[in-house]
């Protein structure tokens, strides 16, 4: 549900109402199963997939922001750099040789 959203995922509380428990239970199992919380999952989704495209070289980073869920290229940017230690632009910058 979260990889075929990641513009717009759905909510804790949205998903764990579609396994039909309570949210703290969501939650707590949701961490034992993947060792992270929901929020660091879906951030771990979002940068992957933005990895992949800024990769591929073709797609503006306008749009791969966007297509990740962040309105602003900038927070983009910052999440990004946060989460793999470098900028959009250097990886991109790697694929140029």
């Amino acid at each position: 549900m979260v990889d075929a959203n990641l513009r717009e995922p759905p909510s804790l509380s949205r998903i764990a109402s579609v396994f039909g428990l309570p949210v703290e239970e969501f939650s707590n199992e949701f961490r034992l199963e993947t060792g992270m919380t929901f929020s660091q999952y879906t951030t771990e989704r979002r940068m992957k997939r933005a990895m992949m495209m800024l990769e591929s070289g073709a797609i503006p980073l306008k749009q791969v922001a966007f297509e990740v869920g962040y309105s602003h290229t900038s927070n983009f940017c910052t999440a990004f750099k946060r989460h793999f230690g470098s900028t959009p632009k250097d990886v991109r910058g790697l694929q140029v040789s």
